[in-house]
């Protein structure tokens, strides 16, 4: 696959600074008995690269769970401010901006209080641009392996039911390599996310790299695992604040107990210093508790906390949360085949990862090594098929989250699992790294065994992909329980397996909930535009880009549950909303702009459609032209009405055999293999089902096709898994300025 080499200036882990000078929290009986009262002690705490207006208040012991909205609403009123974010979970306490700080302090003094801290920015230090010639890390290639590199990368398994969540400067979701798998939580700022809800700004290219090196197709450990953007800074760090970092840990916990998005694990390349070490912006020494008292919380509810140890090269004890016993921290390794390999890896200006007890283990990030930059490449934030690379414990970090969810795999559907939970997952993955000069990362088949059989052939795991790939969303348990019924009641007998298991996957794409939800935005498509570009090449077709159709499908189809209370009026809601922004969005505007009249608009529609709905048609204009329907109104009826969504040659048959490439391959139906199998007409194998399904109007074959195909079979097992190759006998010396000595596809 030919791909461009962007250059990125990421280069390290973002440095969080926040230094409040904590003190024990201690109330005295009565101020537990008098619920309001002032205290005259000032629990105020200061923080350098502070924020002006905004604080993060922690409430007393004393005020209850059910309290805390109300508390907090009580504060402000008294104090001024305004709520940004209440928290109930992680931390006990809310934040507030435009507060000011005499009455902060005075807020600081209320028995309700147990501190008040200044909220700072994020800060990254140390940024370098990537120099025009460097090396390439084989990050893959080393952890594979108990010694040195074999140019392959053999995994034991995909990742397959794992909810990983991306705590960073957000997620290029609509990458082609995570092949609609990622998905947008949360953002502090989504009005400077270039690409949508949680995907950053441009140029914020960091938080995609990490969720490259957990999960992407081509460059990730656990290939098909299920990415979450929680976006809590940007790459600047002149934005976002530890309010904006707690809530973002809130959300986490929020998704993962009301979605039973489980096993989970969370990666945190940025941190907190907790000392003065004279590195980047000056700081006071303090223990940020709040953040490592939110760490904690995802950590006792059983979710595993993956963090950077930090680039200062000091002991990770000075940084938070690497320095938490209960978080798998990862220091970095050069990951260079040479002599330097395993060893701690150096950057620039004094620059290296840190080190100490704190770490538990090492993973391969480059840097820099006798004056040659070596980058760990991976996915970029700004394009939907580029390339960038990094080096530092930001890009070692990620790995190690990618193989705890190769481990989680196991218990994917046993999640409480003793051996599932965050201690037992950071003692596993510790206590089997291979020990070379460090305590060297390692997931290969002396760790975690392969299955016996490929995962998609159990039941329970393959109606649970059925929800992912055509739902998106974690499957509801009675309906779980009904699909799986129906294959088990087949008694071991394969050809009643064989049928029941294509029956169950037809009805996904033809059930209620994906023809609101994925249908309805393919329809959108398909009437307002007559061509889709993307690609590689910048392809230009017929179809939707699959991109963007996971983007906008889960946002139709956010909190709905077909026969659940209340789903019917959260789905006209959803398909409303999203309505409404479709025809705000610039592409549309470009295609119908305001000066049109109502007739051209419709009849532009329909034009587009290739349908003829004279009824529907006349209702509509007379609607724009009276003030009944709006623009958004129109296109959504004229997508939810007969001729269109009825229409099987014209959309019901496309999108059916689109969704085969969407929601089995994970990849646009031009991508390839096709467009190397048929580069004169990359849409070869779409166009041989869709005259299939025209010609004899049944979609069973098709999608047992697909269903057998290896294509799909290998997203969940793909053997050989163990590689027994010996190490290099001696290693060459380490690499002049030139690469490679190995290898160089991996």
């Amino acid at each position: 696959m030919l791909r461009k080499f962007l250059i990125l200036s990421v280069t390290l882990t973002l440095l969080i600074v926040n230094s409040p000078r904590y003190s024990p929290r201690q109330q005295t009986k009565a101020q537990a008995e008098n619920l309001g009262n002032a205290s005259q002690v000032s629990k105020y705490r200061r923080a350098v690269n502070a924020v002006s207006g905004k604080y993060v208040i922690t409430l007393a012991d004393k005020v209850q769970r059910e309290q805390i909205a109300s508390v907090a609403n009580q504060l402000v009123r008294q104090y001024g401010g305004q709520i940004e974010y209440v928290y109930t979970d992680v931390i006990k306490g809310f934040a507030v901006k435009d507060m000011i700080p005499a009455r902060a302090v005075e807020l600081s003094r209320d028995s309700l209080v147990s501190s008040v801290e200044e909220a700072a920015h994020p800060v990254l230090t140390g940024q370098d641009p990537l120099p025009g010639e460097f090396g390439v890390v084989k990050s893959l290639d080393r952890i594979d392996q108990r010694n040195g590199f074999d140019a392959a990368y053999t995994f034991p398994r995909t990742g397959t039911g794992v909810h990983v969540y991306v705590v960073d400067t957000g997620v290029w979701i609509r990458h082609n390599d995570f092949g609609g798998r990622a998905s947008a939580l949360f953002d502090f700022e989504p009005q400077t996310s270039a690409g949508g809800y949680g995907t950053g700004a441009a140029n914020d290219s960091h938080g995609t790299l990490s969720a490259s090196y957990i999960g992407s197709k081509n460059f990730g450990v656990a290939k098909n695992c299920l990415l979450h953007s929680v976006r809590v800074t940007n790459f600047a760090g002149t934005e976002g604040t530890t309010n904006d970092f707690i809530q973002g840990l809130q959300q986490i916990l929020n998704d993962v107990n009301s979605k039973n998005n489980r096993p989970a694990v969370v990666n945190i390349s940025m941190g907190f210093f907790v000392q003065n070490v004279g590195f980047g912006a000056p700081i006071s020494p303090s223990q940020v508790a709040a953040v490592e008292s939110a760490v904690g919380t995802l950590i006792n509810n059983g979710i595993t906390v993956v963090a950077g140890a930090g680039n200062a090269n000091r002991d990770a004890s000075v940084f938070t949360p690497a320095r938490m016993s209960s978080v798998l921290t990862v220091g970095a390794s050069y990951g260079i085949p040479g002599a330097s390999q395993d060893s701690r890896a150096f950057f620039t200006s004094g620059q290296a990862s840190n080190f100490g007890s704190a770490v538990d283990v090492y993973a391969p990030s480059g840097g820099v090594l006798n004056g040659q930059s070596w980058f760990t490449r991976g996915d970029a934030s700004n394009t939907d098929y580029g390339i960038e690379g990094e080096y530092g414990t930001s890009a070692a970090a990620p790995h190690a989250a990618g193989a705890a969810a190769l481990y989680l795999e196991q218990y994917s559907l046993d999640p409480f699992n003793f051996w599932a939970q965050p201690a037992q997952v950071e003692s596993q993955i510790k206590g089997n790294a291979t020990f070379s000069s460090l305590p060297i990362l390692y997931m290969g088949c002396q760790f975690i065994l392969p299955p016996d059989s490929n995962p998609i052939d159990n039941t329970r795991i393959f109606i649970r992909q059925q929800y992912y790939d055509f739902l998106s969303r974690q499957p509801d348990q009675s309906g779980w329980d009904f699909w799986v019924g129906t294959i088990d009641g087949c008694n071991g007998d394969p050809q009643c397996i064989e049928v029941h298991r294509i029956n169950a996957s037809r009805a996904f794409f033809e059930s209620i909930e994906f023809q609101n939800t994925g249908y309805y935005v393919y329809r959108l498509n398909k009437i307002s535009f007559s061509s889709f570009t993307g690609g590689q090449n910048g392809f230009t077709g017929p179809n939707p880009r699959m991109e963007d159709f996971f983007v906008d499908q889960k946002k139709v189809g956010n909190g709905v549950i077909v026969l659940q209370p209340g789903w019917e009026q959260v789905l006209d809601q959803n398909k409303a909303a999203f309505a409404e922004e479709w025809v705000n969005r610039p592409r549309f505007i470009g295609e119908y702009p305001g000066s049109m009249s109502s007739a051209e608009f419709v009849d532009k529609l329909y034009l587009t459609a290739g349908v003829s709905d004279p009824a529907t048609r006349d209702a509509m204009v007379n609607g724009l032209n009276t003030g009944t329907e709006t623009r958004a109104s129109v296109v959504r009826k004229i997508a939810d009405s007969s001729a269109v969504a009825s229409n099987a040659q014209g959309f019901y048959n496309p999108a059916y055999v689109l969704m085969q490439y969407f929601g089995y391959l994970r990849r646009n139906p031009d991508d390839p293999p096709d467009n190397v199998n048929c580069p004169t007409n990359p849409l070869c194998g779409y166009d041989f089902w869709l005259a299939h399904m025209n010609d004899i109007g049944n979609s069973f074959e098709m999608v047992k096709a697909f269903l057998v195909s290896a294509e799909y079979r290998e997203r969940f097992y793909k053997p050989p898994f163990c590689t027994n190759e010996p190490p290099p006998d001696p290693p060459p010396e380490d690499p002049p300025g030139e690469c490679c000595w190995y290898m160089p596809n991996q």
